[in-house]
């Protein structure tokens, strides 16, 4: 059981119901004797502060939509030690709310029993990346992903040519508008666009997927979650670009390899109920309910 004595809220920039509802947030956690820090997010200064005070049993609070939530998390990530617990719970301000759980309008509950131990805890996989430049990682070129990693073409609408490794072992180069790594949380994205599966976020494991193969067949791969994947850029590719988690971006160069590994049980989610993947599924239109 965890039972955090120090909480982050972390409400998202701009948003003012999602600011008055961390100041009663913290009012209320204040009150049972918790240490309370309130943030806005983008302030990754102030998370740094809060996780420099101390790692043990802290929790993290996301008041925001999908994106406010995955932003928080990539930055988590390079703050925590592998296997450190900190719960992070989402409570939803935005629109889907496929990874924020939590009803804006009742968080009281919810928050209550995460700060006394009674919400459960579920693992997820992460990623982590990194940009090889003729044997070295440039500054900035590197970093965590929630959802993926993608590389693909840039202003030219022009194929692109790609060297794939899994573990060392070469599958051989693709020409495509692009290559994908996903985590099973991401699979519900742009990987499903792209013609994966969708993974069940509880299953650890790795998506890999092709944009648009020309004349060529890729078909995805579900990999173990360890799995170091490998993706050359072509020395005859002028143009390609790294994107993660449709947050971040960075120019590739010809020659350039991104190096993506798979962070097994990296974050903990305070989920309030199992099976509420399934009515998100439905709800979202990836399931369409049975006519009546």
């Amino acid at each position: 059981m965890h039972t955090p004595t120090r909480l982050l809220l972390v409400a998202k920039s701009g948003h003012a119901r999602a600011h008055e509802t961390a100041e009663a947030m913290r009012h209320r956690m204040e009150r049972r004797g918790l240490d309370v820090c309130l943030a806005a997010s983008g302030e990754t200064g102030a998370m740094d502060s809060f996780f420099a005070r101390g790692k043990d049993r802290c929790a993290v609070i996301v008041l925001g939509g999908d994106g406010t939530l995955v932003g928080v998390a990539r930055h988590l990530l390079s703050l925590l030690t592998p296997g450190t617990v900190c719960p992070l719970l989402g409570v939803n301000f935005g629109k889907v709310g496929f990874l924020t759980e939590v009803p804006a309008d009742r968080w009281e509950n919810a928050v209550d029993e995460l700060v006394e131990g009674r919400l459960p805890l579920a693992s997820r996989l992460a990623l982590r990346w990194e940009i090889l430049r003729r044997g070295s990682v440039p500054e900035s070129a590197s970093g965590f992903a929630v959802n993926d990693v993608v590389v693909s073409r840039c202003a030219l609408a022009r194929v692109l040519t790609l060297h794939v490794a899994i573990d060392g072992q070469p599958l051989g180069a693709l020409r495509a508008d692009g290559v994908l790594v996903s985590t099973p949380a991401g699979t519900s994205g742009y990987a499903l666009s792209a013609g994966a599966s969708l993974i069940h976020p509880e299953v650890e494991a790795l998506s890999l997927a092709s944009i648009s193969p020309f004349l060529s067949r890729f078909p995805s791969m579900v990999l173990p979650a360890a799995s170091q994947v490998d993706i050359r850029v072509d020395d005859t590719t002028p143009e390609s670009f790294l994107t993660v988690d449709g947050q971040d971006g960075v120019p590739m160069k010809p020659g350039d390899i991104l190096r993506v590994q798979g962070q097994p049980r990296a974050l903990w989610l305070a989920i309030p109920t199992t099976q509420a993947y399934y009515r998100r599924l439905n709800r979202c239109g990836f399931v369409l309910p049975a006519q009546q």
